[in-house]
């Protein structure tokens, strides 16, 4: 079975960027109860080696996501 993205997991992060729970990797700062914008960029890594990229797509627009609201 091939590897593709979740698109129901990819909705309730969306939805986690854009209600404010999802907090920039800040160091000293990281929460284990909030997702990061460096666990993203783990996915994202992990999904380019393995060549997923539908899911390496979707990390990446997420992070941008993160990243906008953090300006």
């Amino acid at each position: 079975m091939p590897t593709i993205l979740n698109k129901g997991s990819y909705a309730f992060a969306e939805g986690k960027i854009k209600n404010g729970t999802v907090v920039r990797d800040q160091r000293d700062d990281w929460s284990e109860h909030q997702p990061s914008a460096g666990q993203l960029l783990a996915t994202e890594v992990r999904a380019g080696r393995m060549k997923y990229r539908d899911i390496e797509d979707a990390a990446i627009r997420l992070r941008d996501m993160v990243d906008e609201q953090g300006r």
